[in-house]
């Protein structure tokens, strides 16, 4: 996996690295996005595995929730390729009325000092909408997408363990901060030495409890970082 950066490649830095989360981190994607890309990704299984919308969504759910990503069951159970996957399960017309810039995140956002990476398991031109359409572009400092989660020939996403240590050679740091909606991706990431902070917004749906010692900081909005 190699990590590209936006801007100041060539320039060292001696603050933090932070891996910022999108969907539910950066934005509510909980309303209109994900319940969409849900339907979309159970329509797509009913489709191509022949079963009715109800065994679809129930075994999204379950690829989900064993694999961390939808996706790697269908590539494991299936062999499905991974960009036909994201091609049919990512289709929007437009983010104006269901993605909301709030211009106080931009705000916050200049105030980390540090690099500022977007490090999400959406593909990389459905996030790079969503960044425009939130008007952090000039903020952001690169991209780490799903399709760049390949190690060792294979799709490693968030929450793999192969992910983190890679990431620290390629970042070539050792302190990271990763900045994420999902608790599994933060206590996977806090296993190798990451600085981990949870964003647990009201707007979005209800997460589980706060697992003492997992977590070095709780927001309710990274506004608050």
């Amino acid at each position: 996996m190699l990590v590209k950066l936006n801007r100041h490649q060539n320039k060292q830095f001696k603050h933090s690295i932070f891996l910022i989360d999108l969907d539910n981190t950066l934005h509510n994607a909980s309303a209109f996005i994900l319940p969409e890309i849900n339907r979309q990704m159970t329509c797509y299984m009913a489709n191509t595995l022949n079963l009715d919308l109800a065994q679809a969504s129930k075994l999204r759910h379950e690829y989900w929730t064993k694999y961390g990503a939808t996706l790697l069951g269908m590539i494991k159970h299936h062999n499905t390729d991974p960009k036909h996957f994201l091609d049919h399960t990512h289709q929007f017309d437009s983010f104006k009325h269901i993605c909301i810039k709030q211009s106080y995140i931009a705000s916050h956002l200049k105030k980390l000092k540090g690099l500022k990476i977007i490090l999400t398991n959406a593909p990389r031109v459905y996030a790079e909408k969503i960044i425009r359409r939130l008007g952090l572009l000039p903020l952001i400092d690169g991209l780490i997408s799903i399709e760049d989660m390949v190690i060792r020939g294979q799709l490693r996403p968030k929450p793999s363990l192969w992910l983190w240590p890679q990431l620290q050679r390629s970042l070539k740091k050792k302190k990271l901060i990763l900045i994420d909606d999902t608790l599994g991706h933060l206590h996977s990431a806090a296993r190798f030495g990451y600085q981990v902070v949870w964003v647990n917004r009201p707007d979005a749906h209800p997460r589980p409890l706060l697992r003492k010692g997992k977590v070095n900081l709780r927001l309710k909005c990274i506004s608050q970082a």
